[in-house]
């Protein structure tokens, strides 16, 4: 159990900026997990067919997604086939699109989402950075520089 008194003196270490950057990105997938949730429900009271998709099916596509991330083929649970990533992103996109829309969380999501697709994740260019100059120190730096150039941005 915790110490209420820990809590309460907690003082956190990141500054405004920081915070606020985090929050815009934990918005941002926070609306695509709204805006998924919203359209899943409409087409639930609409009678849309949906696949029936085995669970071992979605273990392996979140193994795959976790290991290859952006760089390699993903399962599209509508085809039941191995699609490039950056085209099953662009259908999720797509299909939650008309809620995103509607809460007025669009263009701050897809922006997020595009920027992404551009430039990877963090992992992603992390990765990068390794082959490249097999350091951490290296590693270390883009994750700071990353930082700054969101923090500044905000």
């Amino acid at each position: 159990m915790l110490d209420q008194t820990l809590i309460l003196s907690y003082k956190p270490r990141f500054s405004i900026k920081t915070v606020i950057w985090l929050r815009s990105h934990l918005n941002s997938l926070a609306g695509l997990v709204r805006a998924l949730a919203r359209t899943c429900y409409q087409q639930a009271i609409s009678d849309k067919p949906f696949p029936a998709v085995r669970h071992e099916l979605v273990r392996v596509a979140h193994w795959r997604a976790a290991r290859y991330g952006l760089d390699e083929d993903l399962i599209d649970f509508t085809t039941m086939r191995a699609v490039p990533a950056r085209e099953l992103v662009e259908n999720f996109l797509t299909f939650v699109r008309p809620s995103l829309e509607e809460y007025g969380e669009w263009d701050e999501v897809s922006s997020l989402v595009q920027q992404t697709m551009q430039f990877g994740n963090g992992a992603t260019r992390q990765r990068d950075v390794y082959k490249r100059t097999g350091s951490l120190e290296n590693v270390v730096d883009l994750i700071v520089q990353d930082t700054a150039k969101g923090i500044a941005s905000v």
